[in-house]
């Protein structure tokens, strides 16, 4: 993350830039102090020469994932339903970083700006152009909305603690020991559902389907999130109750089911 604060002058040398203290959620910037290394690393591999060489390659990566991810549509959507408001979004790309996705948020002197980091594109010719641009949408859509969903549930992480404390009905190991407390397990549900939420509204029913069923299977079977189907499925049964109109997606605690599902709700304002 941190290394997308930083650029290269007219000399090839690398220049903070001072937007940023830093990129991560860590006390200090962790490239700052590396700055010399990579300079030279630079140097002897002839990064500057090779980046040049291939930029076609990494514009034509650029163009797809324009198509494949339409921020612009995104960003209308939650901001149509979420009282929080940006600015401006920053994505940075790479195809080297497989899932290791990040976000962050900043505000200064009243500017808001949510940054995003993520994979390239779907290469892949197994999927329709529809089904990929959900699939590759789902990459960023749920690194944004974390910037839309976290402050929220700020609000309530009494209630979050209390439903979310008993790991073992929400998570199963897997990529779910990453998430270390009842309040980033049940964010990662929220920013996950949320996401269907908007690809029924995006995709046509066919589509949709496949799109769902693949963000279902891959939040139960390979991260191990145990309960995110009949999570999941709640809210779009909510979700269409409320017939789409402008939302305001809270937790509140009712009552335990064995679940847990009906602890979620969705109030309208």
């Amino acid at each position: 993350m941190d290394a997308c604060g930083f650029y290269f002058d007219e000399n090839n040398s690398i220049i903070k830039d001072a937007t940023y203290e830093k990129l991560n959620w860590n006390t200090r910037n962790l490239v700052e102090p590396h700055i010399t290394q990579l300079e030279d690393f630079v140097t002897q591999t002839g990064f500057r020469e090779f980046y040049v060489n291939n930029k076609k390659y990494y514009d034509k990566l650029i163009e797809e994932l324009k198509v494949q991810m339409p921020i612009e549509k995104q960003w209308k959507w939650l901001e149509e339903r979420f009282p929080i408001k940006y600015d401006n979004y920053r994505i940075t790309f790479s195809p080297l970083v497989y899932g290791s996705h990040s976000t962050n948020r900043f505000e200064i002197d009243n500017f808001k700006q949510t940054v995003m980091f993520i994979r390239g594109p779907i290469e892949s010719q197994s999927w329709s152009e529809k089904v990929k641009e959900g699939l590759m949408t789902r990459v960023v859509f749920t690194e944004i909305d974390h910037n839309y969903v976290n402050p929220i549930s700020d609000e309530f992480i009494h209630e979050i603690n209390e439903i979310f404390y008993d790991r073992n009905k929400w998570t199963a190991g897997k990529f779910t020991d990453g998430y270390s407390d009842a309040y980033s397990v049940f964010n990662e549900y929220m920013t996950w559902a949320v996401f269907s939420l908007y690809a029924l509204d995006s995709f046509e029913e066919n589509d949709f389907k496949i799109i769902n069923e693949r963000v279902e299977t891959q939040m139960t079977d390979w991260r191990g999130f145990l309960r995110f189907s009949e999570f999941n499925q709640k809210m779009i049964e909510l979700y269409k109750n409320k017939k789409r109109r402008k939302i305001l997606l809270t937790c509140t605690r009712k009552y335990w089911d064995g679940a847990g599902i009906n602890n979620y709700f969705l109030k309208c304002t």
